[in-house]
Formats: C-alpha cells, sequence, structure tokens
C-alpha cells in the first residue's frame, strides 16, 4: 500500500510527465553558454591581472622618482640602460647570456623572473633588483635614529628599522670625564639609557649575519629630548653632509638614514664636555607654544613629502614650510588631505621656478 505522500511526489502511470528529456539542441546550447561564461570569466580574469600590473607597476614608477636621483632616473626613464628599469613581482627580466642573478630575482624554465617591486640594476655580469621599500640595510658612517629596547650585559639592544636590533655596546659610548669603564659602570647602565629612550648614533660597524653596531663617541649623539619622532622609508631619506640640521624656524631635525626622524628644539651645549650627549640634557624643556607650532608644521610637511613619495632633506624640507607659510595654512590645516594635495601642487610649482 502506497502512502499519500508518496502518491503525490510521483505522476500516476500512463499519465503523461511533466518534465520532457532534454533534447540534443537543448543540451548543445547549455553547454555553449556554459563555455562562453567560462570564457568571459577568463577573460574578466585576464583582464583583472593586466589591470594589477599595471597598477603596480604605475605605483612602481613613482616610488622610483623618491629612489633614484636625477642622472640614474634619466638613463632609466629615457631608455639609455637596455633591459633596465622597473620591475614588478613576476616580470621576466631580459638579460645577455651569461649574467648570473642576484637578490630579489629567481630562475624558472631557464629564464630569470623579478621577485620583488623595485629598479633593476646591473654590476658587470650581476644582475640584481634593488627594492623601492625594504628594510634599513647599514652602512659605516650612516647616521641614524633609534629607540632602546632592551638592556643586556654590557650592551643595548637598539631598534633601528632593520632586520634585526641594532647593538650599541658599553664600551661605544664615552664615559664622564673621559674615564676607564669599570665594573661598577656595568651595573649602572640604566644611568646612561633605559627602555624606551630615542637615540642619535652613528653605524660604526656592519657583522657578517647583518647585525648593526652603534656608537655614540661624539657630543652630537645621544639621548634625544623635547621633539617628536617620525618613521619613513629609509629610501626617502636623501644622503646629505649633515644629518643633523638647524632650519631657519628655529627647529631641529635629525634625519636618521634608517628612515626614523627626530624633530625637536635645539640641541644645548655644555662648558664641560662631555663627549656623550646622553649626559648634557637630560631633562625636559618647557617648549613654547610658537616653537611647537613650528614643530607640529614641520612634522606635518614631512609627513607630506614622505606620502607624495619626494626626497626629505633639508632643501625639501625648507621649501614646502616656506610655501605653507606663504599660503597662509597653519600646522593643523596640513593634516587635510586636500590641504595637503594643494600644498604638494604649490610646492611643484616653486621648485620648478626655483630650479629653472
Amino acid at each position: 500500500m502506497v502512502n499519500q505522500t508518496d502518491s503525490d511526489n510521483f505522476p500516476p502511470l500512463g499519465a503523461a510527465s511533466s518534465r520532457r528529456p532534454r533534447s540534443a539542441a537543448s543540451a548543445f546550447s547549455a553547454s555553449s553558454a556554459s563555455s562562453a561564461s567560462s570564457a568571459s570569466s577568463v577573460s574578466a580574469h585576464a583582464e583583472g591581472v593586466h589591470e594589477t600590473h599595471k597598477r603596480l607597476r604605475g605605483e612602481a614608477m613613482r616610488w622610483s622618482a623618491a629612489s633614484l636621483d636625477d642622472r640614474e632616473r634619466k638613463s632609466v626613464f629615457s631608455g639609455d640602460i637596455p633591459g633596465l628599469g622597473v620591475v614588478v613581482p613576476g616580470q621576466q627580466i631580459v638579460v645577455e647570456e651569461g649574467c648570473m642573478r642576484g637578490h630579489g630575482t629567481y630562475e624558472k624554465g631557464g629564464k630569470i623572473f623579478a621577485a620583488v617591486c623595485g629598479i633593476l640594476e646591473k654590476v658587470n655580469k650581476l644582475v640584481y633588483i634593488r627594492p623601492l621599500r625594504s628594510r634599513y640595510q647599514g652602512s659605516v658612517g650612516d647616521v641614524v635614529v633609534g629607540r632602546v629596547t632592551d638592556i643586556l650585559n654590557g650592551k643595548w639592544l637598539v631598534d633601528v628599522n632593520s632586520g634585526q636590533a641594532a647593538c650599541l655596546a658599553l664600551a661605544a659610548i664615552s664615559l664622564p670625564e673621559h674615564r676607564r669603564r669599570l665594573d661598577e659602570d656595568m651595573l649602572e647602565m640604566q644611568n646612561f639609557f633605559v627602555v624606551g629612550d630615542v637615540i642619535c648614533c652613528e653605524v660604526q660597524r656592519v657583522r657578517a649575519d647583518g647585525q648593526i653596531l652603534l656608537h655614540t663617541r661624539s657630543t652630537r649623539y645621544g639621548r634625544l629630548m623635547n621633539g617628536v619622532f617620525l618613521a619613513v622609508a629609509p629610501q626617502q631619506i636623501q644622503r646629505q653632509s649633515h644629518h643633523i640640521v638647524q632650519l631657519s624656524c628655529g627647529v631641529q631635525v635629525v634625519l636618521g638614514l634608517n628612515g626614523y626622524i627626530w624633530i625637536s628644539l635645539p640641541m644645548k651645549t655644555s662648558a664641560k664636555d662631555t663627549m656623550n650627549y646622553a649626559h648634557v640634557q637630560t631633562t625636559h624643556e618647557k617648549v613654547s607654544k610658537e616653537m611647537r607650532l613650528a614643530i607640529s608644521r614641520v612634522r606635518n610637511i614631512v609627513l607630506c613629502l614622505a606620502r607624495s613619495n619626494f626626497d626629505i632633506s633639508t632643501q625639501t624640507i625648507e621649501r614646502m614650510y616656506d610655501v605653507s607659510v606663504s599660503r597662509g595654512w597653519e600646522a593643523k590645516d596640513l593634516a587635510d588631505p586636500l590641504v595637503m594635495q594643494e600644498l604638494v601642487e604649490a610646492f611643484l610649482v616653486a621648485r620648478l621656478g626655483k630650479d629653472a
């Protein structure tokens, strides 16, 4: 005996079925529609990949303007160096036979491809890619700004925007009155630098494993006070003769080649030269309202230069500072994206007019 529910689900015997079998033509049309939809999806995916490639290349071209000087920029973008220029990940690198691949490249099927986005460079037979954004590598003599992160046995660990923490040894600082180091100094290391201190120092040496060794054996280096801290890409800091400069507005800027910047009051000197700035100024000073506004203006200008992919140097900061003052913008106005765009346009006009 068949239940009522089961009889409702199936048509009676001999009755014409309401569901007709699909014909060959309808099946072919359905498969054609499926193929067409698959082809359209593949085409859309290819267009998406192409647009992504164009966008990455455009960003790389904009970033390259901040990482190349005038001579390199002219050679790369005018085509004077065949095969060299801006590359994006996955792009094939066409090189002459016998070349060796270096950093930022990989080999597949006998061909060389780019693994990172950057500038393709060649030294003799070695081809490598200089990334547009990367960690600070370190070079002897570089002035850097760092933050103390830990105190170990006879050394401080400092964050300098590198792949690993830099090392500032107790023997790499000058003690007061140039006296010799004693065992008590190792027990009282917190009297010199504590965790969280922002310091200015110089690269003394770079080990084979990439760790950076620092020193503060100068009156210019040591603890930084009475200012604000900024972090930008290391490639945007332009190398110049002096990285600890005082602007015409009275603000002092420490442009660390590692991408860390300190904007503050001018450092005070002491009649008693201790050869270590950490012992010269160890207290916070009262900063006037005018100086606070000047420091805030310089900070916003540096951020504007960084976001617009300009080189950050004393000249560019001074020029953009003058433009912002001439336009009548206050320090807080420079944080507005619309005002920032107008400032960049006015800065370019003033820069082209002065260069002409």
